[in-house]
């Protein structure tokens, strides 16, 4: 083979490995979905009674926007008001999709349906089918409003305590089965259409079977159905991991023998080190987040507090042996050895301005939610029988709720900014 029929083999094969490249960096590029969330974003949760109940002080809605609020501060969300519905379905969500969902103007809506579409007939194909239009069909007119969808698998059943709902515990057993089915259906849908994703019923199902091995007492869903505090709270990690949530809240290590530290979101002055004492001035950009007290029964299951509030202070170089207590702008936290200090302390449970922070967002964040409930689901109760002569009235008490709403919205957010600056002092006892 002479030279010039060398050279354009060699071409023909860099043009055929160029076009493979080519190939795969766009499947590449294609299977890689977009931020689920971004600065400026307006966000609503629309689904059925399990999203209507997250909007409680410990749902799971709450606890996400509190996350968000704590853990993201310079990331400025507007969280309108939650689109649960008791007895939906995915069909249902569409057909109230605009007068709930797009008349908010939002820019991502996040759908959690499935529970309702799965009892109604937990055997049959069709069940599976209708669901899947339902959800595909919400995507498509989401897709066609220019608003981003976030897909939520439904909560499992507790097949031990849904008497109420089902006929057998068998039949509820085959809810699950039929919501599993769901739940993989919906991942495909994702990854069809590029969007953020969020199982929430798989490790709640397989923590609720582990658990109930363990102490048939233990349930994530005290009527069979919908998530108590645990259960929420494990609804909230799934969909925190999905929109991508997942940066740590602020830490903190001082090495005493140097006076040198390492700090990871927050910044500090005024270090002061004697063999006595260590004190400094600590402003924090991001938080613990609020969990209820019963999440410490998870741990044999899930390290939850580690996964989600790893709020970890450490200090080294401290002379051994010794306990030291620490106050932070006058609350006593707690004493601790110069081992426990050395190799770092979570002190996201203990008692400081965090958890009071974490406390007051969530308490803010779940009246708001509260009140757009009732701002959504008031005027579906009142429509077909309100007089005509009345519908002006309703109109403007509704139109002062939604600036109500807006100015809670706004204080929210505002609430990272205007604390985290603490005076830390660490005493030898």
């Amino acid at each position: 083979m002479n030279i010039v029929n060398q050279m354009k083999t060699i071409n023909i094969k860099l043009l055929r490995l160029l076009f493979v490249l080519l190939c795969v960096g766009i499947q590449s590029l294609q299977a890689v979905p977009e931020p689920a969330l971004k600065s400026g974003d307006r966000i609503v949760f629309f689904g059925d009674s399990i999203t209507t109940l997250g909007a409680g002080p410990e749902g799971y809605v709450s606890l996400v926007v509190a996350a968000m609020t704590l853990r993201c501060p310079w990331m400025e969300v507007d969280c309108l008001a939650n689109a649960g519905l008791p007895g939906d379905t995915a069909p249902g969500g569409l057909r109230r999709l605009q007068t709930s969902v797009l008349d908010q103007k939002p820019t991502v809506v996040t759908l959690c349906f499935g529970m309702n579409d799965a009892r109604a007939a937990p055997y049959d194909d069709q069940t599976y089918a209708t669901y899947m239009a339902g959800m595909s069909n919400l995507v498509a007119a989401l897709k066609a409003a220019r608003v981003r969808a976030v897909l939520i698998t439904s909560s499992p059943v507790d097949s031990l305590r849904a008497k109420s709902w089902f006929k057998t515990e068998a039949d509820a057993r085959a809810c699950n089965v039929m919501l599993a089915r769901m739940a993989e259906g919906l991942k495909a849908l994702a990854t069809r259409e590029n969007l953020a994703f969020c199982d929430v019923f798989t490790p709640m199902l397989e923590i609720q079977e582990r658990a109930q091995k363990a102490d048939p007492a233990f349930t994530l869903a005290p009527d069979g159905i919908h998530p108590n505090a645990l259960g929420n709270a494990l609804m909230a990690r799934g969909i925190l991991k999905g929109l991508q949530i997942t940066n740590a809240p602020a830490s903190l290590m001082i090495d005493a023998a140097n006076g040198a530290f390492k700090a990871d979101q927050c910044e500090v002055s005024n270090l002061l080190v004697t063999t006595g004492a260590v004190s400094f001035t600590r402003t924090d950009r991001a938080f613990p987040v609020f969990l209820p007290a019963q999440a410490e029964s998870l741990s044999p299951y899930v390290p939850l507090q580690e996964e989600m509030n790893p709020y970890r202070f450490t200090v080294k170089g401290l002379k051994p042996d010794c306990n030291w207590r620490l106050c932070v702008s006058g609350t006593n936290v707690g004493t601790f050895t110069s081992a426990q200090l050395a190799a770092g302390t979570n002190l996201a449970l203990l008692a400081g301005p965090w958890r009071d922070l974490a406390e007051y967002v969530d308490r803010l964040t779940a009246a708001q939610q509260r009140l757009g409930v009732s701002n959504i689901s008031f005027p579906q109760r009142m429509k077909g029988w309100m007089p005509n002569e009345a519908k002006p009235e309703m109109q403007a008490l509704l139109n002062r709720v939604e600036v109500i709403i807006r100015e809670r919205e706004a204080a929210r957010k505002a609430v990272p900014h205007t604390v985290g600056k603490w005076i830390w002092v660490l005493t030898r006892q």
